[in-house]
């Protein structure tokens, strides 16, 4: 079944109402509350408004959801708390609830959770909250803290790290944020296309990787029109390869460090992919299995809430975040296509001939046109008197079955 809008938008909707219950409801918020300013913060879960864990992760991506809203008094909250996150926790007495201030400062050096606030802070809309100073800060820390020199520039995990080396991961975030808000990074985004041109995607991290670069480069910026030859042969390359699994819902880890500390980072390379092919490639977008999967995920948001089988049973804010910045790329990029119209109108058509009540009415037409012109050809048979045109009964009941077969069973 062919994806329709009104689907999109009531996942959407959906969605963005577990993370204002969340955030309006849950103990991660009441935690970080002052005497003095009023903070919203988000932590690794929805629906879960027992647990008090926060994080950039879940604020930042949640940002990005609830910026849609009306919930101006949130989205301020959620912008003071990210911009003053150190401060906020530090102050917090309350026992086991503090955070180690060593990771507090790792957080604020990772590049991938700063592009992601920056990324999200785009979406802020200036009546709601003043970012300006805040966007300003960011970008200069990302700028400050990149790695490489010459035309192998870009970003490494962390932008304090001694020995810096250039990463595709952390590179790909950085540009998607600091493009997006239309900041320079000519010569950054050069660098990625070429190592994901040549990337053998010979393990899933890898694939993850590249899947996640072509999404930044042509979301947060305008080198597709110049290279649509590189970016097809990218996406063939990802399509062919075998670790392009659609047939379950599934997000690769990519593991990194920081001295001798272990961190990860969740990539849903799937939905990154739905973006990607609706954008550039019809033919790989309206495919049975991406179609497939794309319906499987609304599904699973409709009935009770979006969730990796093989994560746990607890709802990722941050997944859930990215889905829902997928299904708004979808819904835009199917608007107005004429393609999606057509197949819209013949999986209507598929679905009325599958109807039980049409599908006996068809069925009955065809075996009685099918019986009539098996007698007449007996008679003619037997007679010698043949005609071509005496084939046309046989003929139409063989397409009346046809439609049937065509037909999509309720």
């Amino acid at each position: 079944m062919i994806v329709k809008k009104e689907r999109i938008v009531e996942a959407m909707q959906k969605i963005s109402s577990l993370f204002i219950e969340q955030i309006e409801h849950g103990k991660q918020t009441e935690i970080v509350q002052s005497n003095n300013e009023i903070y919203y913060s988000l932590g690794q879960f929805l629906s879960d408004l027992e647990r008090t864990q926060r994080g950039v992760h879940g604020t930042a991506t949640g940002l990005r959801v609830i910026a849609d809203s009306d919930k101006k008094e949130v989205i301020n909250g959620m912008v003071r708390y990210l911009e003053r996150r150190s401060t906020v926790e530090k102050a917090i007495q309350t026992a086991n609830e503090s955070i180690d201030d060593k990771k507090l400062e790792r957080d604020e050096n990772n590049t991938i959770k700063l592009a992601e606030t920056l990324y999200s802070l785009y979406y802020v809309k200036r009546a709601s909250s003043h970012t300006e100073s805040y966007i300003g800060s960011i970008k200069n820390k990302l700028f400050k803290g990149g790695a490489g020199k010459g035309d192998k520039i870009g970003w490494d995990y962390y932008l304090d790290e001694q020995k810096m080396e250039v990463e595709v991961l952390p590179t790909a975030f950085a540009i998607l944020a600091l493009s997006i808000h239309g900041f320079e990074v000519t010569k950054q985004v050069e660098y990625l296309r070429s190592q994901l041109k040549k990337s053998e995607l010979n393990d899933q991290a890898k694939f993850a990787e590249t899947v996640f670069g072509i999404y930044a480069l042509l979301i947060g910026t305008n080198d597709f029109d110049n290279n649509k030859e590189i970016y097809k042969e990218i996406l063939n390359k990802i399509w062919n390869s075998p670790y392009r699994m659609m047939n379950n819902i599934i997000e690769q880890n990519v593991e990194y460090w920081f001295d001798t500390n272990h961190d990860y980072v969740r990539v849903p390379w799937q939905l990154y992919l739905l973006s990607i092919t609706s954008l550039i490639s019809d033919k790989k977008f309206y495919s049975v299995s991406t179609q497939r999967l794309l319906n499987t995920m609304i599904d699973e948001v409709l009935k009770e809430s979006f969730k990796y089988q093989y994560s746990g049973h607890y709802v990722s804010s941050r997944t859930n975040a990215i889905l829902y910045d997928t299904l708004n790329n979808v819904k835009n990029n199917i608007k107005g296509n004429i393609w999606h119209r057509f197949l819209i109108i013949v999986d209507a058509a598929r679905t009325f001939l599958g109807g039980k009540v049409v599908r006996g009415i068809l069925i009955g037409i065809g075996v009685l046109v099918f019986s009539i012109s098996i007698i007449e050809w007996i008679k003619l048979y037997t007679t010698g008197d043949k005609n071509f045109s005496d084939i046309a009964p046989e003929f139409i009941g063989w397409i009346i079955l046809s439609l049937v077969a065509l037909g999509k069973r309720k």
